[in-house]
């Protein structure tokens, strides 16, 4: 006996996360590239953000084209922790362009392999996230220090530089993770 799907978000239907998702309507794009082993993980949370952003793509593999990564006529910034990365904070962001803001979505591992199979993440202006509260994701999965959920870490980019309202989908994901501690719990 197959199991069913989801066609929306394409999971089980017994791990849909449809219901997760809200509408955002945010001014810059969002690339995400996610790490083939977290395409099935029920505790992702780049689904979500693909069912709620009206401007982002989440691209699965491990070694990515630079053209199907890098958007023309747009600012492209990586968020990764490099060595050349400064702090979101401290840089300043025009209203008047448009950014493309590249996400690694893997663990720490998976995403330093990423970065480094992909020379051109290099070669494009590299910001960090300095956050001053604990993960809400540490409640389901183990952490590093300072390290974020994929949604996270979106949301953080898109109140700073867009001030995009996202109450709506910070609300849902904590719905996501109390769901997913009770059944991580049980």
């Amino acid at each position: 006996m197959s199991r069913e799907y989801c066609p929306k978000c394409e999971k089980a239907l017994g791990g849909c996360i449809c219901k997760y998702a809200t509408e955002v309507a945010n001014d810059s794009f969002i690339t995400i590239l996610r790490h083939p082993s977290e395409i099935k993980n029920i505790k992702g949370t780049a689904g979500i953000l693909k069912l709620s952003l009206q401007r982002i793509r989440l691209i699965d593999s491990e070694i990515f084209e630079k053209d199907d990564v890098l958007l023309k006529d747009f600012e492209n910034i990586l968020i990764y922790p490099s060595e050349s990365s400064c702090e979101l904070t401290q840089m300043n962001f025009s209203k008047n362009k448009s950014y493309n803001f590249i996400f690694i979505d893997g663990t720490w591992k998976k995403a330093f392999k990423i970065f480094q199979l992909n020379s051109f993440l290099s070669e494009i202006p590299c910001i960090h996230l300095e956050l001053e509260r604990v993960s809400s994701y540490s409640k389901i999965r183990k952490q590093r220090e300072g390290g974020f959920s994929t949604l996270e870490a979106v949301t953080e980019v898109l109140s700073f530089v867009d001030n995009t309202p996202l109450e709506n989908l910070e609300n849902n994901f904590k719905s996501f993770i109390n769901d997913l501690s009770k059944f991580t719990d049980s």
